[in-house]
């Protein structure tokens, strides 16, 4: 007989599991684990201890109103104010999900990411205002002569539905608008809102502080992204170490629906993995021998492919993972424990690391970047065996 089998689907399935695993390893630092996932600009929060954490996922804010972000989170602290968190997730790269601002006002703009994130900065605006006893929830009258004026054709969004006010809003009162931020999900390899390419897409932000002006740049401190395969990798490890009882729901979903993501690859696009970089592929034959494990100095490679290699100034006590495609890259650190699977650093640019790279190792039929147990050994004898033979520094 089959197993029984629970299946959710798309994007509102990878949300509803995402955030109930995280839910169920709350008594092991789940939700603080989950917010050292994005790229806070300014993290602060991200070092105190949560308390509790309300989380409504698809709140119904009418389509008239302020749509229908993917989840909405109120966090407390043992020793920060609260905050709330407006989650927008995407299965494509963020470009691919957004047109230009000038476009405001047509038909579909609000359902592409960037106009998602103005309704939610919208959003964020009427609740910070808001008090309980009122009867609406509604964007603030300065609105209407902005730019988001030419959307609202002189009608403020604005909601009325009384019961999703009683049990969303209400709760998310008493914060300050500086306390609000917004969470991305998207397949993307590095954070979309530090990419200059992206800048045409970015969400144009006006507030009474900065009038007559997109306030993108002085507000982006409130917007942090994450990808996918980061969050996969962090709940892959929370399986991993017991917190998620008998297992994970997202992890089943995500490995189910990852055919529909798309990244994109010069003029094409491939399927996402958590391993869209780590692939034998382009990497020059001459330059991976036959036998296993091959060392070389750094020198012609292709435009994709994985290593092992030892930067030291990157970091000079271990061999590191590195995998890339193009300038993106991923630098993986298994040195530290065979059980946890550790975080990724993309920040850096490809030829960046090219270029600090003393030591490199191909390795052969390797094992996946989820076999914590391999790749700390692979490295623990990297070390042993390579790193004595190093210059000294």
């Amino acid at each position: 007989m089959p197993e029984d089998t629970i299946l959710m689907w798309g994007e509102r399935g990878l949300v509803t599991t995402l955030l109930f695993d995280f839910h169920r390893a709350r008594q092991s630092r789940g939700w603080g684990q989950f917010l050292e996932a994005f790229s806070f600009v300014a993290p602060g929060f991200t070092q105190h201890e949560v308390d509790s954490v309300s989380v409504v996922v698809e709140p119904d804010f009418s389509n008239e109103g302020f749509g229908h972000p993917d989840a909405v989170m109120r966090f407390e602290f043992a020793s920060h104010p609260p905050a709330v968190f407006i989650l927008e997730t995407k299965r494509l790269p963020y470009a691919k999900c957004c047109l230009p601002p000038s476009n405001r006002g047509g038909a579909g703009y609000n359902s592409k990411l960037n106009g998602q994130l103005e309704l939610n900065h919208c959003l964020a605006l009427a609740l910070s205002t808001f008090a309980k006893g009122q009867k609406e929830l509604s964007e603030p009258d300065w609105i209407l002569h902005s730019p988001y004026g030419i959307e609202r054709r002189g009608k403020l969004r604005c909601l009325k539905n009384p019961v999703v006010i009683e049990e969303i809003a209400y709760p998310l009162t008493g914060i300050p608008f500086r306390s609000f931020y917004h969470l991305v999900i998207t397949p993307d390899s590095s954070d979309p809102f530090d990419s200059p390419a992206n800048e045409p897409f970015w969400p144009e932000l006006y507030h009474p502080d900065f009038p007559y002006q997109n306030a993108w740049r002085q507000l982006r401190a409130q917007y942090a992204w994450a990808s996918w395969d980061t969050l996969e990798a962090l709940v892959s490890a929370m399986a991993s170490r017991g917190e998620l009882g008998e297992g994970s729901y997202f992890l089943p979903t995500f490995e189910k629906n990852r055919r529909n993501f798309k990244v994109a690859a010069g003029a094409g696009t491939q399927t996402l993995s958590t391993e869209t970089f780590d692939t034998d592929e382009d990497v020059p034959e001459e330059s991976v021998p036959s036998q296993a494990v091959s060392a070389r100095a750094p020198g012609r490679r292709g435009s994709r492919g994985a290593s092992m290699i030892y930067a030291p100034s990157i970091n000079p006590r271990t061999f590191l993972h590195f995998s890339w495609l193009n300038e993106s890259c991923a630098i993986r650190d298994y040195s530290q424990s065979p059980n946890i699977m550790p975080l990724e650093d993309r920040q850096r640019r490809a030829s960046d690391v090219f270029s600090r790279i003393d030591k490199e190792v191909f390795i052969r039929n390797r094992k996946p970047i989820s076999d914590m147990q391999y790749w700390y050994e692979t490295t623990i004898n990297l070390n042993k065996t390579e790193l004595p033979a190093l210059p000294q520094r």
